[in-house]
């Protein structure tokens, strides 16, 4: 074996020991849409994912209002029943609009139905102004619910995509009784989708 030929097996024993390291370094993350629970403190102490699954928090994130529930996209890692965040984004839980309904058609990359709640994940074009979203109840039948996205462009010019994450609590939804189905539209860019959920 030459002195060149030694070194590159060295280099090459290095990085795949590297590789190795990385890997128990970095712990394998959930990311979900969770309810997030804050105490009289001001600390968040549990959360809850769409399958009623709760978690106690582990690390420590203060700073937010008192006794309430945030909706949030929550990177977290489990340890039996409890977990530690790392990553919390907001999420918007949209209201009945019904009586200002605008349908200005979003990128949708994502919508479906878990636990109670019709989630999505959208990708308004914005140039940082305000966007107004909602859902509008359209009709009611017997046993099932028409819906749709509300969504007002508001004047804010379309220059760069932002990600925007949504959720309908379904027992909010005026009409609502268990066991309806539920019919959701919304516009696109590419024209109108269509969903049905049965919760």
């Amino acid at each position: 074996m030459t002195r060149r030929t030694g070194i590159l097996l060295i280099l090459l024993a290095l990085q795949f020991t590297a590789c190795k390291d990385d890997e128990d370094t970095y712990p394998s993350i959930i990311t979900e849409f969770v309810d997030v629970h804050s105490n009289s403190e001001g600390v968040l102490f549990e959360f809850t994912n769409d399958q009623a699954q709760t978690y106690q928090i582990m690390n420590t994130l203060e700073g937010y209002d008192t006794s309430v529930v945030y909706r949030s996209v929550c990177g977290y890692v489990p340890e039996g029943s409890r977990a530690t965040i790392y990553q919390l984004l907001g999420v918007a839980v949209l209201r009945d609009s019904t009586a200002i309904v605008r349908h200005d058609p979003v990128t949708l990359l994502s919508a479906w139905q878990a636990g109670e709640y019709i989630n999505m994940q959208l990708a308004p074009l914005t140039q940082g102004g305000r966007q107004c979203w909602g859902y509008a109840i359209d009709s009611i039948a017997p046993k099932h619910i028409y819906l749709s996205l509300h969504h007002d462009q508001n004047s804010d010019p379309t220059s760069y995509t932002q990600n925007v994450y949504a959720s309908i609590y379904i027992k909010h939804i005026e009409g609502y009784n268990v066991g309806d189905t539920i019919s959701f539209a919304l516009a696109t860019f590419d024209g109108w989708r269509h969903y049905t959920f049965v919760p």
